[in-house]
């Protein structure tokens, strides 16, 4: 008989052992990464206070420069507030220092100044004013489309402009006031424009401030009247040109300076004389520039032959 070998069977305890070592294993292996996790959970908690608290010490230090730029410059505007107060009540005014007086009418006249300024009118745009004695006039025409009154450093420039198609007194302020229309040297920060009565008279007076000007705008004969203050002295001569600004009359008629009887030249020449009869129409050219500059300067003639060539402009007056 063959002899048998006694094998032992593999017995539960050698695989439950093998089990347990894969099993310790997988823990071993789930407890790493875990503490990994738990290691980079512990770092961003940390990191992330660190950075709160920075953050916080930004955000501290911010508010209290923003709380020192409030502080400085309500000081400042405190202070330029009492500089206007006390300007106010100096026997010396300025320009700035009247900003905040809303003003109704005209300004208020001063009977001594007319003594001693000189007194100009215009018969074509019915205004006059009085100007200082030492000031210059460029143009002293009765009927000139635009005059310059010229100061020391001080420019005062009346001129008669086109009105637009049913444009209103309020619409053309608006529209010869609009940004881009005045050049920044001479007038800088719009800060008024309101309607005043000018003894019967609606006028529109606009302030700029930084550098400092006025305007004024009023109707005439169906054109449009501007009336410009500006120049780098403007505010050490304000009380001059509040004094004139007093003496400006508008809308005026039967100006007394203006009914004066035409006088007959000692020879007269004939209407058919060698000027009228030589003008050409075909040859003629018109003066380069703003036609409103030139078109009182142009004889009858000059003019008929404009509007037949261009058509008419719209302050022609037949």
């Amino acid at each position: 008989m063959e002899k048998q070998l006694n094998n032992p069977p593999v017995g539960k305890n050698e695989s439950g052992g093998e089990n347990k070592q894969s099993k310790k294993t997988l823990f071993i292996v789930f407890g790493i990464v875990a503490g990994f996790f738990l290691l980079c959970f512990v770092v961003l908690v940390i990191g992330g206070i660190f950075w709160l608290k920075s953050y916080q010490t930004k955000l501290e230090n911010e508010f209290q420069k923003n709380l020192a730029e409030i502080q400085n410059y309500s000081s400042a505007n405190l202070s330029s507030e009492l500089d206007s107060l006390t300007a106010d009540t100096s026997e010396t005014s300025s320009f700035s220092s009247n900003q905040n007086k809303i003003k109704s009418s005209r300004y208020p006249a001063d009977p001594s100044y007319l003594e001693r300024s000189i007194y100009y009118w215009n018969c074509k745009y019915h205004y006059s004013l009085n100007y200082p004695q030492n000031w210059s006039i460029d143009d002293q025409s009765h009927n000139a489309l635009q005059v310059f009154f010229q100061g020391s450093g001080v420019t005062l420039k009346i001129e008669s402009i086109g009105l637009l198609p049913g444009e209103t007194l309020r619409e053309l302020a608006d529209r010869r006031n609009e940004p881009g229309k005045i050049s920044a040297d001479t007038a800088g920060i719009n800060v008024w424009s309101e309607e005043i009565n000018w003894d019967g008279v609606s006028v529109i007076e606009t302030d700029y401030v930084k550098p400092d000007a006025i305007v004024i705008h009023w109707l005439e004969g169906g054109r449009g009247m501007e009336l410009m203050i500006f120049g780098t002295g403007f505010n050490n001569q304000f009380l001059e040109i509040e004094k004139m600004l007093a003496t400006l009359d508008v809308g005026l008629v039967n100006m007394s300076a203006c009914q004066v009887p035409e006088t007959t030249s000692p020879v007269t020449v004939p209407k058919s004389s060698t000027k009228e009869n030589s003008f050409n129409c075909d040859s003629w050219i018109h003066p380069n520039g703003d036609i409103e500059y030139w078109w009182d300067s142009i004889s009858p003639q000059e003019k008929d032959c404009y509007v037949s060539k261009y058509g008419a402009p719209p302050f022609y007056e037949p």
